[in-house]
């Protein structure tokens, strides 16, 4: 017997879940509600002129997402400091701020491997814009230094 439902089976459910967003939507309605419209990517070509002009762009942008970052940082640190290291302190080369740090940089920067990570975050003109940022950045770890850290946190 096969785990998939059967075309019927899938009929069924797929005129259940109309019928639920039928009635949602006009439930909204009633109730004078909006629905959250849809996201809609534009179907054109690039709107920079120049590469002065994109680099500009993400400049901004990432100078943007370091700022909101930056003035986050303080209160999270200090939660982040709860955690307790359970890392040998002798063999320490990395703070646990740091490692912390890096590791919220991979989300933010939508790194989607450890090894992209190791190869993106390591590039130096990465590393020098860091550091304008966070000057306490020295070096950024090897990413298997977070990922043993985290497997030692419960």
């Amino acid at each position: 017997m096969s785990k998939h439902p059967d075309q019927k089976i899938i009929n069924q459910m797929r005129i259940a879940k109309n019928k639920a967003q039928l009635i949602l939507r006009e439930k909204q309605f009633s109730e004078n509600l909006k629905s959250t419209p849809k996201i809609v990517l534009k179907n054109s070509t690039c709107e920079y002129k120049s590469v002065e002009e994109e680099i500009r762009a993400r400049n901004t942008i990432v100078t943007d997402q370091i700022r909101i970052i930056k003035s986050q940082l303080p209160g999270l640190l200090k939660r982040l400091s709860k955690i307790k290291d359970t890392r040998n302190p002798k063999k320490l080369k990395y703070k646990l701020t740091i490692l912390m740090i890096y590791g919220i940089f991979m989300f933010v920067f939508n790194v989607s491997s450890r090894r992209e990570a190791d190869r993106e975050m390591t590039m130096p003109v990465f590393l020098e814009n860091l550091k304008t940022f966070f000057p306490e950045i020295e070096k950024l770890p090897h990413n298997d230094t977070l990922m043993r850290l985290l497997t030692g946190i419960e």
